[in-house]
């Protein structure tokens, strides 16, 4: 993996927490990401699907 491609990642993931955050409350260090989706560290059961995040992250930022 490229450098360039690695920042890449890392921005796609903090952004996938920020719209965890915006839409579940709480503050991006408050969830985590495994299998697909973004969930509350403190419950698993509160998630967001990857598909969710980025039909939200299109929606916030037009």
């Amino acid at each position: 993996m490229t450098r360039t491609n690695y920042v890449a990642a890392i921005d796609a993931l903090e952004k996938l927490l920020e719209i965890a955050a915006i839409d579940l409350g709480g503050s991006p260090s408050d969830y985590d990401i495994a299998d697909e989706r973004v969930y509350l560290k403190s419950d698993p059961s509160i998630f967001i699907t990857y598909a969710n995040a980025a039909a939200r992250a299109i929606e916030l930022r037009g």
